[in-house]
């Protein structure tokens, strides 16, 4: 190959890159989405038609309000989906998912504590997690 053509090739192939990385900051929404800050980490896309509810479980004075100095906005145990579930550091797929089927199967969060009787969740784990969660009365 010639040195005319790696540099043609090593320019080509910046651009590609130059062009995926803009694409990628800037995301690609379909027309007619809005995006809705659920938690401080994760944005998710809502169409048109859903936009009230998403309005609605946005967050609300009252949680902004008891977000620590960290920034955590803790969410209720019991009705935490699978996908809030897994923006709490320590838990994936596989937890959340335990997390869920504990809930369905025993019922209701007492307590945060109640998640070591979850399996793959320990002293320290619960730990690290316990400020994300609270228990809704």
């Amino acid at each position: 190959m010639s040195e005319r053509n790696i540099i043609r090739f090593t320019v080509g192939i910046t651009a590609l890159l130059a062009v995926l990385m803009i694409g990628f900051a800037l995301g690609h929404r379909p027309e007619g989405t809005a995006v809705v800050l659920l938690s401080s980490t994760a944005p998710v896309e809502v169409s048109e038609e859903a936009q009230p509810e998403a309005e609605e479980a946005s967050l609300s004075a009252e949680s902004a309000e008891s977000a620590d100095s960290d920034g955590i906005v803790p969410i209720d145990l019991n009705t935490a989906t699978a996908e809030q579930l897994m923006e709490v550091p320590g838990i994936g797929e596989t937890i959340a998912g335990r997390i869920l089927d504990y809930r369905e199967t025993v019922g209701s969060f007492k307590t945060v504590d109640e998640l070591l009787n979850v399996s793959g969740i320990g002293e320290k784990t619960l730990e690290k997690m316990r400020p994300y969660f609270y228990i809704d009365e």
